[in-house]
């Protein structure tokens, strides 16, 4: 099934068993109970060696990220929408990423209506 959905938790949220916060714990339950679980994707930023809490999981790796670390993490998940153009994208805590989609998306939709 297609992929309409994308959900973009804040990079310093841990989306394990173990290290879980608030907005992975919500995105976890919500997703157990939902109909849109299957075309629904998780995006955050896990180590290599932890699990995530469902299989719909993408990870974003910030391991040469130094500065400016969200607005790069907002940019992977955006490149994705690129490739699989999901119709809804959720973002929890993060207005600079919401900020940075809006500008994206207009630009891209400018660019390519000409």
């Amino acid at each position: 099934m297609k992929k309409n959905i994308a959900i973009l938790l804040p990079y310093k949220e841990k989306y394990n068993l173990n290290k879980a916060g608030a907005a992975s714990i919500w995105v976890k339950d919500y997703l157990s109970i939902s109909k849109l679980n299957n075309q629904t994707l998780v995006f955050g930023n896990l180590e290599k060696k932890d699990k995530p809490l469902t299989k719909n999981f993408i990870n974003i790796n910030l391991d040469k990220a130094y500065i400016r670390k969200n607005i790069q993490y907002t940019k992977h998940l955006y490149d994705y929408h690129l490739k699989k153009s999901f119709k809804i994208i959720e973002i929890h805590n993060r207005p600079e990423s919401l900020l940075y989609l809006i500008k994206a998306l207009f630009i891209f939709a400018a660019t390519t209506s000409s």
